[in-house]
């Protein structure tokens, strides 16, 4: 995950909670905190620390933005879908294979489906993190 190294100036009145890797920051009232690894911040998001007193100011970089890219947001309906699709191919596939007239091609269509299916079913549990 992309972070920003920052340091955060507090002169609001309450306490804020800025998004780290892994976690959370709270700033509170009068503290100044840097530097520090953040997740990268839309500009609505700045204009709301803002709003509530916070200053962020990138580091090494004069008060400039360093990062004006938003994490990408993670469909988790279409992963599970995509999960649900791979372990439906899996099932045929299985059925498929362990026939008494079963192929190798039907062998090799079982081993692919698996791969596909822990690879959608990793996916997804990644996204809901």
């Amino acid at each position: 995950m992309k972070t920003i190294k920052v340091d955060v100036r507090h002169a609001g009145a309450r306490a804020v909670v800025i998004p780290v890797y892994g976690g959370t920051l709270t700033v509170k009232p009068g503290d100044a905190v840097g530097p520090v690894d953040i997740l990268p911040l839309s500009e609505e998001r700045e204009k709301l620390y803002a709003s509530k007193g916070v200053t962020i100011k990138a580091r090494g970089s004069a008060g400039k933005r360093t990062s004006t890219a938003v994490p990408p947001t993670v469909d988790v309906a279409a992963l599970q879908k995509a999960y649900d699709d791979a372990k439906a191919a899996y099932e045929r596939a299985y059925e498929a294979a362990t026939k008494d007239d079963a192929t190798d091609e039907d062998e090799r269509a079982l081993q692919a489906a698996i791969a596909a299916m822990d690879d959608a079913e990793e996916k997804l549990e990644k996204a809901k993190q």
